[in-house]
């Protein structure tokens, strides 16, 4: 017997190395296939790789990788009822949530409700109706657009987790389906409390705010919030700047402020951004409140100069400004500029000055003295950038051209990478002075020079006098005509400017050219109050309506001429004539807002 054993043992390790041998190219040809269905999966080509997810399954059902497998296919070939099958016979097997969770989904998609909820009972079952298989209920419930089973299933799981605001988020979500904005907006409160996540609790409480009764709630809600710390504040501030209660939120600005221990900050942002929604009262007594009783911290300054932008804003918005208006503005600029003289906030005040006595006051000779001072005092800032460009037009208008091409060139010499935008204007600036001159070679240097950067400001502007000069290449009389107009504007002489242009449309044989003509006509008579000599000229543009690209602009022109006139009735025929007729035009959405200003719906 022992003699024997020997033999028996090897005979034992031939028979399993011939297994193995069998088996090892076996499970690699296994390898191999899972491959290829994975790389079909994740190709998009399903129907291949649900083929073959079903062979392997069928070969080792024991596999939980193949069966996932088939039933990701499966799902996504909509071929439920294939695999509804697999499924029960694989939970009847191994009972598990996920599985019976899957079979009820299944099931459900099939229109088989009665079933989906006993597979999902069934789920509830084998976790022991534990937080977790309530969750993955509620997950696929929403999912199947079942808002109240969904809904049902979260406030199960929020039971077992013993915390009161747990799942708020998904319930809110839920209830604002649903339409139950009671249930929603207490979720997203409750949520907010938790999470102090501000922008999350806007954008789900935005939703329960589409109509009036959501509106209303809200605010109930909001009111009897009882958190009156920042947070608290915060969220209600936000309901009242939405809802238009400027006041209101004013005062809980204020509150938020001094909760905050914020020395004015939160009354500046909120005064910014009353400003920028065009709420200027608002706004003027939001920097106020900043300077009441305060000495010149940088809080006080930067309410001071928001102040005085507001203040100017308001004053031109309203019937323009008057000379006792601009000097009123004027002190604000100035208090600015006398308490920090070397402050940023200086440099812009200084630039605005220059504007309002220039514009305003009809005082050129004292903007210039200001631009100086500016440009002096701030030399390689952007104000001290813009304060050249505007001073390099002061001297254009007083017939000073070599003067403004000094500044500018000065400003195209400056090597700061902040300035390079402004660099483009000033070479641009230079360009139409040469054109002006008719010297075309200088011109068109600088022009193309400056459309290389197509990132520039100007770049457009640029190609845009390139390509008038490629269509008029062949008629330079007309292409002077031109540049004896634009000079004529640039010496601020608008009416003679005018009707050069028209005369320059008159010469014209190039209907592009006419019509650019015609237009810079009216543009010119508008801004000189000439609206009686504007409208022919503008009709005889819009008589080649829809062939001509300036269409658009002639009518928002002749509608703003018509409203002046008291025409509304004809300002909406005019406004609603360009939708028509120019549907691409970027002039759109102004167009509309007009209409619906004009109809009163604004």
């Amino acid at each position: 017997m022992n003699g024997r054993n020997p033999i028996r043992l090897l005979a034992a390790i031939i028979v399993m190395m011939v297994a193995i041998s069998h088996s090892v190219p076996a499970q690699e040809a296994l390898t191999q296939q899972l491959r290829l269905a994975q790389t079909y999966e994740r190709s998009g080509d399903l129907r291949n790789a649900a083929r073959i997810y079903q062979e392997l399954y069928a070969k080792r059902p024991e596999s939980r990788i193949y069966f996932d497998g088939v039933a990701r296919t499966l799902v996504g070939l909509q071929q439920y009822d294939a695999l509804i099958p697999l499924v029960v016979e694989r939970v009847e097997k191994e009972p598990s949530t996920d599985l019976a969770v899957l079979a009820g989904a299944l099931s459900w998609k099939t229109g088989k409700t009665s079933e989906a909820e006993r597979w999902w009972n069934k789920a509830l079952d084998i976790g022991g109706n534990d937080e977790e298989t309530y969750v993955a209920l509620a997950s696929v419930q929403s999912e199947l657009l079942i808002p109240k089973l969904a809904i049902a299933s979260y406030l199960k799981a929020r039971e077992r987790s013993g915390t009161t605001d747990a799942y708020a988020s998904e319930l809110a979500a839920l209830y604002a389906s649903t339409g139950d904005y009671r249930n929603g907006v207490r979720e997203v409160i409750a949520e907010y409390r938790s999470s102090d996540d501000i922008q999350h609790a806007r954008g789900k409480l935005s939703a329960f705010m589409l109509t009036p009764e959501g509106v209303s709630y809200v605010k109930t809600m909001l009111e009897h919030e009882s958190a009156t710390g920042v947070q608290g504040l915060r969220l209600k501030q936000w309901f009242y700047r939405e809802t238009k209660d400027w006041p209101t939120a004013l005062a809980i600005t204020r509150e938020l402020d001094a909760a905050g221990r914020q020395r004015g900050q939160e009354l500046i942002q909120f005064a910014d951004g009353a400003r920028q929604d065009g709420q200027y009262d608002i706004a003027l007594e939001a920097y106020g409140a900043v300077m009441e009783g305060r000495s010149n911290d940088p809080m006080t300054l930067t309410a001071l100069y928001g102040y005085a932008r507001t203040l100017e804003q308001r004053m031109r918005l309203s019937e323009g400004l008057s000379k006792d208006d601009a000097r009123k503005i004027l002190d604000r600029y100035g208090s600015i500029v006398k308490t920090a003289p070397t402050n940023p906030f200086a440099a812009d005040a200084l630039y605005h000055m220059a504007i309002l006595t220039d514009e305003v006051m009809g005082d050129q000779d004292g903007a210039r003295d200001i631009l100086q001072r500016l440009i002096n005092g701030f030399r390689g800032t952007q104000p001290a950038a813009d304060g050249v460009l505007y001073l390099a037009s002061l001297y254009v208008a007083a017939g000073q051209p070599e003067a403004a091409t000094t500044l500018l060139k000065d400003l195209a010499s400056l090597n700061i990478p902040s300035l390079a935008d402004k660099r483009d204007v000033a070479n641009f600036r230079r360009a139409e002075l040469y054109f002006q001159q008719h010297r075309l070679d200088s011109a068109l240097a600088l022009y193309s020079a400056v459309s290389a950067r197509p990132g520039s400001a100007a770049a457009n502007d640029a190609l845009d006098k390139l390509m008038l000069v490629q269509i008029a290449e062949n008629d330079t009389a007309l292409l002077w005509l031109y540049a004896d107009a634009e000079a004529l504007s640039a010496r601020r002489k608008s009416v003679e400017a005018a009707a050069a242009f028209v005369r320059a449309a008159d010469a014209a044989n190039i209907a592009e050219i006419k019509d650019r003509c015609l237009y810079e006509a009216g543009v010119r008579y508008v801004a000189a109050g000439h609206d009686a000599e504007a409208v022919p000229v503008l009709q005889r543009l819009m008589e080649r309506i829809p062939e001509t690209i300036y269409g658009d602009r002639a009518m928002m022109l002749v509608a703003g001429i018509q409203e002046r006139q008291g025409d509304r009735t004809g300002a909406i025929a005019t406004l609603t004539n360009l939708l028509v007729q120019y549907p691409r035009s970027i002039l759109l959405p102004e167009a509309r807002e007009r209409i619906r200003r004009l109809r009163g719906d604004a």
